[in-house]
């Protein structure tokens, strides 16, 4: 069993040096947990913050009654006083944690299985699934901005704000507009994310640069595309 002080230092020369510490997860167990609880409580302190924070009667008139603009005045009014606080903060956090368990667990299955090709790897779906905890550390610096935001932006900050370094922030494209859902779960940390993850490949197999790039960017390049098609 890897100590927690491994663990830790681990993730403090991870920034400096990632390459060296993710051909180390190759060999070690038990690294991933830290990682993993730091992006995880992370999301939910930003989602926590928020909405104890923000002005909900605000939140509410700005971000949800237009999606029940179709409906009469009475019956709106009858759907928003039944969308409390409390919901929204669970569903949220409900969904948001959900949609991210499986798609790490869908990631990890797919690299457990590429690398295959490979035939020396014996690297499994636990091990890549925590490498995956591992690739997506960045995502700390859009929590940390999220979190600066709500604590000094006021009590009717955009939820735009709650993921700061989408793609979208740069172009601007409002609710329901094309492209508008894919420019959102656009990151500017994603060509760090999948140059991370080609390392990771690279540090735990044999296979060459090409066949790692090709191997990080075949999910990205299908999903964004196809939706970028359909939507």
């Amino acid at each position: 069993m890897v100590s927690p002080t491994q663990a830790k230092d681990a993730l403090l020369t991870f920034p400096r040096q990632p390459g060296s510490v993710l051909l180390a997860l190759k060999q070690a167990r038990g690294w991933s947990w830290l990682p993993a609880l730091l992006l995880v409580g992370g999301f939910v302190l930003v989602y926590l913050g928020y909405f104890l924070r923000v002005d909900f009667d605000w939140y509410t008139q700005q971000h949800v009654a237009p999606m029940f603009s179709q409906l009469s005045p009475a019956d709106q009014k009858t759907m928003l006083a039944s969308l409390t606080r409390p919901y929204f903060l669970g569903i949220t956090l409900f969904s948001g944690l959900a949609f991210w368990l499986i798609g790490q667990s869908l990631m990890a299955f797919y690299l457990a299985q590429m690398t295959k090709l490979d035939d020396d790897n014996l690297q499994g779906f636990g091990d890549w699934f925590g490498l995956c905890w591992w690739v997506q550390l960045p995502s700390l610096l859009a929590i940390a901005i999220a979190l600066l935001a709500i604590l000094f932006g006021g009590n009717q900050l955009d939820p735009d704000w709650l993921n700061p370094l989408a793609l979208n922030r740069l172009v601007g494209l409002e609710y329901g507009e094309p492209g508008q859902g894919v420019l959102d779960s656009l990151t500017l940390l994603l060509p760090l994310h999948l140059w991370l993850l080609q390392l990771g490949i690279r540090r735990w197999t044999s296979l060459s640069t090409g066949v790692s790039w090709a191997i990080t960017l075949l999910p990205p390049v299908l999903l964004y595309g196809l939706w970028a098609l359909l939507f």
